[in-house]
């Protein structure tokens, strides 16, 4: 390729005996809750640093959510970057998974329809290898590389469900006609309102406000300000018409990216929005545990 490129996968640092043994799902060593997500937020770090010190890089990773290709995104800007999605046959990825005998059974299967690895946003350029690698393969790789844009892919979002095509036109159309009617305002709503009390002087955080609607009846109750986070182009455009007027603010960000100043507000919602969230871990450590004061 006419430089030298190093490689990089997470797969290396753990064959080379970085991660100690696992003992027990709680505790400091729970490695799903606590030293995974650390591993790979220091892994995503480390390719940053890596290419930012003028290091070429061949990177082998799976990107597993919406929040890791965030924080890539991120971390590489002003980088130059090419991804590849790789792509093989469910039947003939089941049987690799089985001969290597280094993965756990299935992970492959819910790589793909529980993390939908393929679907959190565009590539820029994808190679299938049902057949295997061959020669044609890796050329086929590096000649698109070679003819790469100088905007990856990896920059640009995924857009939101209520973004696409009449999505949030026909999601209007039914909820405007059904806002007093529906199963969420005579059960969902009014027994999160319950939960929260009396709103009054709180300094409210709303993740997945979708148009404010909720955020506009806080304030009207008296809340101190309210601070909105949707990741809908629509769904903020709505907001900001509805709470024209009010002390409230909306924001176009995904849940899981947004940062939010410390102990800055005192009560957080979340209403029907987290289930669109693959990992909630790093959600939860970002916005309750560092934004929200102590007795929130």
């Amino acid at each position: 390729m006419g430089t030298p490129f190093l490689h990089l996968s997470s797969d290396q640092w753990i064959e080379g005996g970085v991660v100690p043994d696992r003992r027990g799902d709680d505790g400091p060593f729970d490695w799903v809750n606590s030293m995974r997500p650390r591993f790979f937020d220091g892994f995503h770090r480390t390719i940053a640093a890596m290419a930012a010190a003028g290091n070429d890089l061949i990177v082998d990773h799976v990107i597993e959510y919406p929040s890791w290709r965030s924080q890539l995104a991120e971390l590489l800007n002003g980088l130059d970057v090419f991804v590849v999605a790789v792509v093989c046959d469910l039947h003939e990825l089941e049987r690799r998974e089985q001969h290597r005998g280094d993965r756990r059974p299935g992970e492959a299967l819910a790589h793909l329809r529980e993390n939908g690895i393929h679907d959190l946003g565009p590539v820029d350029y994808t190679i299938d290898t049902t057949a295997g690698i061959t020669p044609a393969t890796v050329d086929a790789v590096t000649t698109a590389w070679r003819h790469r844009t100088a905007h990856s892919a990896i920059f640009d979002p995924r857009p939101s469900f209520y973004d696409a095509g009449d999505v949030f036109d026909r999601y209007s159309a039914h909820r405007g006609g059904e806002r007093y009617r529906s199963a969420n305002a005579v059960m969902e709503e009014p027994a999160v309102l319950a939960e929260v009390g009396n709103p009054t002087g709180l300094r409210v955080l709303d993740l997945g406000c979708g148009d404010a609607h909720f955020g506009r009846h806080l304030l009207t109750a008296g809340a101190a300000s309210h601070r909105g986070i949707d990741n809908s182009q629509r769904m903020i455009e709505a907001a900001k018409n509805l709470l024209a007027g009010t002390t409230g603010r909306v924001q176009l960000a995904s849940i899981e990216d947004v940062d939010v100043e410390p102990d800055s507000v005192d009560l957080i919602t979340a209403r029907l929005s987290l289930h669109y969230l693959p990992d909630l871990q790093p959600t939860f450590a970002k916005s309750a545990k560092r934004s929200c004061r102590a007795a929130g």
